[in-house]
């Protein structure tokens, strides 16, 4: 129960997926190249211990810690089983006792009806990303015109969706932020002028496996062709890339590509520092170089409630303003749980549970 476990398989196979749940990370546990440095370690500590790793099965086991304060909740679960897989449509047609899924749930979506869900709060974004660092989009009046015509887009939508939210801000639901008469940027008035290039868009595809997919895609479509823009799709192959290696090559190949992360409800330094400052975090761009400037102002220090808006204000019109950082679909972790589960005690925020949390009645 030391500082960190042993492992029967390496880490790359089976470490990372359970972070979440189980351990912690740092910068000193990869090497240069975003690869985790220890064949057989991790980073542990927590209530929960990890016992086994069954790969076939693809399920890691934990077991509650004796020596660990458990907090109050007597009824903490003393096993659990995580299994990382696809997911599997039998298992939520079928309830089944003492089990959580998590997964991205729509109205298409067959769900046992004894299934309770725990809706999470939308802190997750997925972002269209204008390369700034290659082609067409190096010129930031070309990331304007296209971004423009993108909101502008997404303005029509005139759809509210259950399970997901559109705006073309990284915070739309924080109360202390309204830029809705700052957004300088939106709108074909101000730039009415085609984007002029003669060879294709290299645009990231993926599968349109769901309704949000499909509607980032074609608003995609309506604006290049609308503006008559030739575009063409191109697929990276993440075969035995690290998340660093596919990022890298998308921003080598692509000139439009996508990234989510989980960014929370609003602005705070550490986090915007995580997506735009930090090799370990989503690695959006920040071509001008401001938001990491701005995060070096700020953070370090307890900031005001004036002061944490105005750092909001200053994030959002910054990231309009370079054009490149395109939010799109914002949504949150949603869970399945069994009815013999008490989750009174998560937050909605969490985008994963602390286990501890978790009654059993």
């Amino acid at each position: 129960d030391g500082i960190r476990d042993k492992l029967v398989t390496g880490v790359q196979t089976c470490a990372l997926p359970i972070l979440p749940y189980y351990g912690f990370f740092c910068k000193s546990d990869f090497d240069e190249y975003g690869r985790w440095k220890y064949d057989n370690q991790i980073n542990s500590s927590g209530p929960y211990r990890l016992i086994s790793f069954n790969k076939e099965r693809n399920t890691i086991s934990l077991e509650q810690r004796k020596d660990w304060p458990i907090s109050e909740n007597t009824n903490a679960p003393k096993l659990i089983h995580i299994r990382v897989d696809q997911q599997d449509s039998t298992l939520l047609k079928n309830h089944n006792p003492y089990t959580m899924v998590n997964g991205t749930f729509d109205e298409q979506t067959p769900l046992d009806p004894k299934w309770k869900l725990l809706k999470g709060a939308k802190i997750i974004s997925w972002n269209v990303i204008l390369n700034p660092s290659r082609g067409v989009f190096k010129h930031v009046k070309n990331r304007k015109i296209v971004a423009a015509q993108m909101k502008e887009a997404m303005g029509r939508i005139d759809k509210n969706f259950e399970w997901f939210a559109v705006s073309p801000r990284f915070y739309p639901f924080s109360a202390i932020i309204n830029l809705a008469s700052k957004n300088k940027t939106t709108g074909s008035k101000i730039f009415a002028e085609p984007l002029a290039t003669k060879n294709p868009i290299k645009i990231i595809d993926i599968p349109r496996s769901n309704q949000r997919v499909k509607l980032v895609y074609s608003v995609l479509e309506q604006v290049f062709r609308e503006q008559k823009i030739p575009f063409e799709y191109v697929s990276i192959d993440h075969k035995n890339k690290t998340d660093r290696q596919a990022k890298q090559a998308s921003q080598d190949e692509l000139d439009i590509y996508t990234i989510g992360v989980d960014k929370g409800g609003a602005a705070v330094t550490s986090v915007v520092h995580m997506m735009f400052c930090s090799k370990l975090g989503a690695n959006f761009p920040d071509p001008s170089g401001r938001i990491c400037k701005l995060v070096e102002e700020y953070q370090g220090r307890d900031l005001s409630p004036e002061e944490t808006q105005k750092f909001g204000e200053r994030f959002e019109e910054i990231v309009d303003d370079d054009a490149c950082v395109i939010p799109f679909i914002h949504r949150g972790q949603n869970w399945l749980y069994s009815d013999d589960l008490d989750l009174s005690l998560i937050s909605p925020n969490m985008s994963f549970p602390d286990l501890q949390l978790i009654k059993i009645k």
